[in-house]
């Protein structure tokens, strides 16, 4: 009796979310970014057919199939108009939502010298997850200082899971 190569071997799934609308933020407001999934094309890890839904734009929970020390890495590609030279722009990454270990991670945080289309693109590497992580939902969110509109162009995950 041999061990299966599919408890040995970490497993790999990547989902895509291609975004086609655009929303207006406002000054001082944090929230939260959305995203329609209008195109994308997924290889998901056996169990988990999607790891963002489109209608709520939240991740997760991903209790049913992610364990601790799975790994979840994000990236994110944007197109912002400011309104305003020096304009603040962060995305933030809330995880544990609704939980006593909720937390807030920024992912990207620079200030637009000029007025207009701003294209810019982050990545979270990911970690190990935490009970709560697992459990509750996590989200991404803009916040800036003067109102700009902002589209989400795509959302990229790729997820690890450890072998046994």
């Amino acid at each position: 009796m041999g061990l299966d190569i599919q408890q040995i071997t970490p497993q790999l799934g990547t989902y895509t979310y291609i975004n086609s609308g655009s929303q207006l933020v406002s000054s001082g407001v944090e929230t939260l970014l959305e995203n329609d999934g209008f195109a994308g094309q997924n290889f998901p890890l056996e169990g988990l057919t999607e790891i963002f839904n489109t209608s709520t734009f939240l991740v997760g929970p991903l209790d049913s199939v992610l364990s601790f020390g799975d790994i979840v890495e994000v990236g994110l590609a944007f197109n912002v108009t400011t309104t305003s030279p020096n304009q603040l722009v962060e995305i933030r990454s809330k995880v544990a939502i609704g939980s006593p270990s909720e937390s807030t991670t920024e992912l990207f945080n620079a200030t637009f010298k000029n007025v207009g289309a701003q294209p810019f693109t982050t990545f979270f590497p990911g970690d190990g997850q935490t009970a709560d992580q697992l459990n509750f939902p996590s989200a991404f969110y803009v916040f800036t200082d003067d109102t700009l509109t902002i589209s989400m162009s795509y959302m990229f995950f790729k997820v690890t899971k450890r072998f046994l």
